[in-house]
């Protein structure tokens, strides 16, 4: 994304910014691709957009296609089948969203490369979304010891608990 942005910043003048805008991503479920994973990978993806400062991710497609004209493996990348039933993914989505609404992202925590420790704070309230790609590691946050899973989790250190207090939650 910084090499991205940086070429879109030639084109950029003092009234007119480029900004990346990530659309079109997406995981259909499958036989490979199951409903929860699809929800995580979709989360991951979001957070991370919004730690390069993307201002818009679009994710493909909101609805299940049932048309005959959509090849098979292409009908369930919705995050809600084809019926309007929810997806996990769109629970998901929308549970990380009203979790991080109002904040910005501050910093990505120094952790193992395959973990991903994102702060987002508007001041007293802070988020910390964590995941791991690799090995499920025992991690230390807010001096306390938390395994991080490839599932997104919210780390949230609130002002009004005591201090160093570590609620944790999968995004659902």
């Amino acid at each position: 994304y910084a090499k991205v942005q940086a070429l879109l910043d030639t084109y950029a003048t003092e009234d007119r910014k480029v900004a990346i805008l990530a659309t079109e991503w997406g995981f259909a479920t499958n036989k490979f691709v199951s409903d929860d994973l699809q929800a995580d990978v979709l989360v991951r993806m979001f957070l991370m957009n919004l730690s390069f400062g993307i201002p818009l991710t679009i994710a493909y497609v909101a609805v299940d296609r049932t048309e005959a004209y959509v090849p098979p493996e292409e009908r369930t990348y919705g995050i809600v089948t084809a019926d309007y039933t929810r997806k996990a993914a769109f629970v998901q989505l929308q549970d990380m969203m009203a979790r991080v609404k109002g904040l910005q992202f501050f910093e990505r925590l120094p952790s193992d490369p395959a973990d991903y420790l994102l702060v987002f704070t508007n001041g007293p309230q802070r988020i910390t979304a964590g995941w791991t790609s690799g090995d499920p590691p025992d991690t230390v946050f807010d001096n306390r010891t938390v395994q991080l899973t490839r599932r997104p989790l919210a780390l949230a250190t609130c002002t009004l608990l005591p201090p160093r207090t570590v609620l944790r939650h999968v995004w659902t």
